[in-house]
């Protein structure tokens, strides 16, 4: 019979990540009947040129690829070493020897195509599958006759298969070092380790006393703290600044800032740039005129100042905690009476 027919076949490896080292690779077949004849051999080749599905090839005499556009069966077909089935090469001693035909029916065949596969994965060769060709390609015929049946792709069981095994490369990893300038220290994990594209775990800034956290700088820049880095993709050092706090700095700018209080009794605050005045802000108004300033502090370490009152008849402390010229919060540290 000179008939020479041919399947094609793609597998979707996107699922295996990029990177991985191909262990073994099977294109697996089911074979459901096959009768030798005079014998012949069955080989598994690559496709250079894309293609879509539907897509046969079916020769008979002169007739050539079906429904492949440009391809052409001569210049698109490599071979794939070691990656063939010969039916006369089954000995009466093999272990699939079933008499003289159906040597390989009921059971997968396979084909051993680890190369293909790396080559696909690794992206040195394209992936556009493969052909299940007969004798010399698609061109020659068998002498004889031959004839060899598999399921196909829509079969309900036993369907044509590629087994993968593989071994993902190890993911890539980045080195976060955060140090702390003149003024402070670090709360937590200094030096990490991650994978790429994870997050830091978080890590403070903690000023020391008299000082104030600024900011971070180097790989990364922002005020954020405590402060967590995240999608890292590369190495990266980030440093954390501190600034002294300035004596009755109330907003921050590590510049001292003037009180003054008026004949009446009310307070207002002047913020300065050295000897210049850039703005000023009524503070307080007394009602009471027996409470005193007894002392400008940070007390609760934000790097602006606070106020300590004092109730001359009473006795009774008050900590004002400022942000500028607002009181953001009133705490009693002592009701008054005797000490």
């Amino acid at each position: 019979n000179a008939d020479t027919r041919g399947a094609l076949f793609k597998f979707d490896l996107s699922g295996i990540p990029s990177g991985s080292t191909i262990r073994s690779a099977k294109f697996r077949l089911y074979c459901t009947s096959e009768t030798p004849g005079a014998g012949g051999t069955v080989t598994l080749r690559h496709i250079n040129d894309a293609w879509t599905s539907p897509a046969c090839y079916n020769t008979n005499g002169a007739t050539q690829w079906k429904n492949l556009g440009t391809i052409n069966q001569n210049s698109s077909i490599d071979a794939f070493t070691s990656a063939f089935l010969s039916v006369a090469n089954y000995p009466s001693t093999h272990p699939s020897y079933r008499g003289a035909q159906d040597d390989w029916a009921n059971r997968y065949v396979e084909f051993t195509i680890t190369t293909a596969v790396s080559q696909w994965v690794a992206g040195t060769k394209t992936n556009n599958g493969f052909a299940l060709c007969t004798t010399g390609y698609f061109t020659g015929y068998l002498y004889g006759w031959f004839q060899i049946n598999f399921n196909s792709a829509e079969a309900s069981s036993n369907k044509p298969e590629l087994v993968v095994t593989y071994q993902p490369s190890a993911p890539e990893t980045h080195t976060v070092t955060f140090s702390a300038g003149a003024g402070g220290s670090l709360a937590g994990q200094t030096s990490q380790t991650v994978s790429d594209g994870e997050d830091c775990s978080a890590i403070s800034a903690v000023p020391n006393p008299g000082f104030r956290f600024v900011n971070w700088t180097g790989d990364y820049s922002g005020t954020q703290n405590p402060l967590t880095v995240t999608n890292v993709t590369e190495d990266m050092a980030i440093t954390a600044n501190f600034a002294r706090v300035s004596p009755e700095d109330f907003n921050g700018d590590s510049k001292s800032d003037v009180i003054c209080e008026s004949p009446i009794e009310n307070g207002f605050i002047y913020f300065m740039n050295g000897q210049s005045v850039t703005s000023y802000s009524g503070v307080y108004d007394k009602t009471d005129k027996n409470w005193t300033v007894a002392k400008f502090a940070d007390f609760n370490g934000d790097g602006k100042t606070d106020m300590l009152w004092e109730h001359e008849i009473s006795g009774q402390v008050l900590v004002y905690l400022m942000n500028g010229a607002s009181i953001t919060a009133v705490k009693s540290i002592y009701k008054g009476g005797e000490w």
